[in-house]
C-alpha cells in the first residue's frame, strides 16, 4: 500500500524548489544589478567631473560630447544600451538653474537572468552625479618673487586677514616673508618656501614649504588692434567710459563710470586721485605698453571724499579678472599702489606677475572676494585688507578652480 507521508512530502519538495530557485535566482539577479550601479555611479561621477572641466577650460560647445566620451570609457557607452543625459545647468537637486554646474544622469537597461521569470518589463538602472567649479580654500595671496627677502612685507598697523583662503611666500630667502611693528597677518594657513621672521603671524607659519605654481601664468593676453583714445584720457568730471585701446592711460579726478569690458591701457597706467569716484561692474584692466606710449603704473590715492567700486567679470576669458599686467612687462620698475585715505570695493583677481603690490596709508578693503598674485606684496601703515575665497562666488577666476562633485 502506498504511503501518503512520502507523496505529501514529494508534493512539498515539487512546489517549494522551484521557489528557493527562484529566490536564489533573484539575489543573484539583484547582486548583478548592485554591481551595475555601482559602475553607472562611478561612471556619473566620473563624466560629470569630465564636464566640468570642460567648463574650466572654456570648451562649452563640446561639453556634451566630451562627457558622453567619457561615459563610454567608463563602459556606458550613449546608444547602445545606455542614456547619458548631461544638463547645464542641472535640471534637479540643490543647483537646479545654475549654470556653474553640470548634472549628468545615466541610464542603462540591465539584463537580468530570473527576473524575466515574473516580469516582463526591463530593468533599468540610474545614476545621477552633479559637479562644478570652486575655489574656497586656496591661496588669497601669493607671491612670485623666488629669492628676494621681504617678498611678503607687513609693518606698523597693517592687519592682513585670509578669510577661508591661504598666503603663500614663494621666496627661498629666510626672510621671504615679514612683519614688524604691530602688523596683525592671519590666514587658514601661511607658508613659505623660505622662511619668515617677526611678530604676528597667525598661524604660525609653515617653513620649507614647496612653490607654488602661478594660477594665470597661461592665462592669454587680451588681442587688440590700433587705439581708441590717443594721449592720456583724462575724467574731471563725469563720464561714461568703453571698453577699448586707452593710448596714454586713463587718470581719473572726478566721476568714471566704466561699462563692462576689458579696458586695455597701452602705456601711461591707470591713475585715481583725490575726490575720484570709480564705478564699474564686469571690467578687466590689463595694463601694458607699446605704440610709442611707455609702461606706466596702476595707482590709486584717493583722499576721505574718494571711492571706487570695480568688480570683475562674472563669466568669459577674464572672469574673476580685475587687473591684469601684461606678463611681457615684467620688472617695469614700478609698484603697483593703493595709497588712500578711505575704504575701497575691489572684488576679482589683481595680477602683477612683474612687480610689486603696496597697500599704505589707510587703505580699507574690506571681506571683498579679492585675491592678489604678485611678484611681491607690501601692507603699510593703518591699512586693513581682508580677502576671502567663496567656493560658490562668481568672482571666483576659472584658473585657481577645481572641478568638484557636490551632489
Amino acid at each position: 500500500m502506498r504511503d501518503p507521508q512520502r507523496g505529501s512530502v514529494a508534493t512539498v519538495v515539487a512546489l517549494t524548489v522551484p521557489v528557493i530557485l527562484l529566490g536564489l535566482g533573484l539575489a543573484i539577479d539583484n547582486g548583478h544589478l548592485q554591481k551595475i550601479r555601482q559602475g553607472a555611479q562611478m561612471a556619473a561621477d566620473a563624466t560629470a567631473l569630465a564636464a566640468a572641466q570642460e567648463l574650466k577650460n572654456g570648451n562649452e560647445d563640446s561639453l556634451v560630447s566630451t562627457a558622453r566620451e567619457d561615459a563610454a570609457l567608463n563602459g556606458f557607452e550613449h546608444g547602445n544600451g545606455s542614456n547619458v543625459a548631461v544638463n547645464r545647468p542641472p535640471a534637479s537637486g540643490l543647483k537646479a538653474g545654475d549654470s556653474n554646474f553640470v548634472e549628468v544622469i545615466v541610464r542603462h537597461e540591465a539584463p537580468v537572468y530570473f527576473w524575466s521569470a515574473i516580469s516582463s518589463e526591463p530593468v533599468t538602472v540610474e545614476a545621477r552625479a552633479v559637479a562644478g567649479l570652486r575655489g574656497g580654500g586656496g591661496n588669497c595671496i601669493l607671491t612670485l618673487d623666488s629669492t628676494s627677502s621681504n617678498a611678503f612685507y607687513a609693518n606698523g598697523n597693517a592687519k592682513v586677514t585670509g578669510n577661508n583662503c591661504s598666503f603663500h611666500i614663494n621666496s627661498s630667502n629666510s626672510s621671504g616673508g615679514r612683519s614688524e611693528g604691530s602688523a596683525r597677518v592671519e590666514a587658514t594657513t601661511i607658508a613659505a618656501t623660505g622662511g619668515v621672521s617677526g611678530n604676528g603671524w597667525d598661524p604660525d607659519p609653515q617653513e620649507s614649504a614647496p612653490l607654488v605654481a602661478d594660477p594665470f601664468e597661461s592665462l592669454p593676453s587680451p588681442s587688440y588692434g590700433g587705439c581708441d583714445h590717443n594721449g592720456e584720457y583724462t575724467v574731471d568730471g563725469s563720464r561714461t567710459l568703453n571698453p577699448g585701446v586707452y593710448c596714454g592711460g586713463i587718470k581719473v579726478t572726478g566721476r568714471a563710470t566704466f561699462r563692462p569690458g576689458t579696458y586695455i591701457l597701452r602705456g601711461g597706467g591707470f591713475i585715481a586721485s583725490g575726490d575720484a569716484d570709480l564705478l564699474g561692474d564686469g571690467v578687466t584692466f590689463f595694463n601694458t605698453e607699446g605704440g610709442g606710449y611707455d609702461y606706466k603704473k596702476v595707482e590709486f590715492t584717493l583722499g576721505s571724499g574718494g571711492s571706487a567700486d570695480l568688480k570683475a567679470p562674472t563669466s568669459g576669458a577674464y572672469k574673476g579678472i580685475l587687473f591684469f599686467q601684461d606678463p611681457d612687462n615684467f620688472d617695469p620698475g614700478e609698484a603697483t599702489e593703493f595709497k588712500n585715505d578711505t575704504s575701497l570695493t575691489l572684488s576679482g583677481a589683481m595680477y602683477f606677475p612683474g612687480t610689486e603690490v603696496l597697500f599704505t596709508d589707510k587703505t580699507k578693503i574690506i571681506d571683498q572676494n579679492l585675491l592678489v598674485v604678485a611678484k611681491k606684496v607690501e601692507f603699510n601703515d593703518d591699512v586693513e585688507i581682508s580677502f576671502k575665497l567663496s567656493p560658490d562666488n562668481d568672482l571666483v577666476p576659472g584658473a585657481i578652480q577645481k572641478a568638484r562633485l557636490v551632489e
